[in-house]
């Protein structure tokens, strides 16, 4: 049976009175209405785990975390944050809790998708990235220096090989 009222969470599922108040409280601007808010409670405690104050706290603290990050993703890239998708998102909530990677590398991997940017091409550079082991943007530029010095070469040694074809 799925709750429908804050007192059959506490009184039936037995939550705790300050884990559903503090979680109203987060959800009630996002939401649409008390019996979503109910069944979303009810989620987070019986699948989730989410059955103390602190256990509350840090879920929010996580959730409030995606919202900023969201925003700041979306600004980066041009988007209306309301338009992201949820499949966006949970690329996005990688970048910061898989990847550990930092706003300012995400904007350097924004900016090296070159023409094609959007938010899966970024996660693959930003996979190859942490593959890596670049974790700061220094790293970024290290790289980006050498691969540029690797291509100057190439570029020198064609040109060379078409001046000794032109010159026989």
């Amino acid at each position: 049976m799925v709750p429908h009222t804050y007192m059959d969470l506490y009184l039936r599922k037995g939550i705790p009175v300050e884990v559903i108040l503090v979680l109203t409280m987060f959800y009630a601007p996002r939401s649409k209405g008390p019996s979503y808010i109910a069944k979303i409670i009810s989620n987070l405690y019986e699948k989730k785990g989410i059955k103390t104050l602190d256990k509350a706290e840090e879920y929010l603290k996580i959730m409030h975390d995606r919202e900023i990050r969201y925003r700041e993703v979306a600004r980066f890239f041009g988007l209306d944050e309301d338009k992201l998708t949820t499949s966006e998102k949970t690329i996005i909530d990688g970048w910061g809790e898989k990847l550990n990677m930092s706003n300012e590398m995400i904007k350097r991997a924004k900016d090296a998708c070159g023409i094609n940017i959007n938010i899966r091409y970024c996660n693959g550079i930003l996979k190859s990235w942490s593959q890596k082991g670049y974790t700061k943007p220094e790293d970024v530029k290290e790289y980006s220096r050498r691969c540029y010095n690797v291509k100057l070469n190439v570029v020198h040694l064609i040109s060379s090989e078409n001046l000794l074809l032109n010159i026989v």
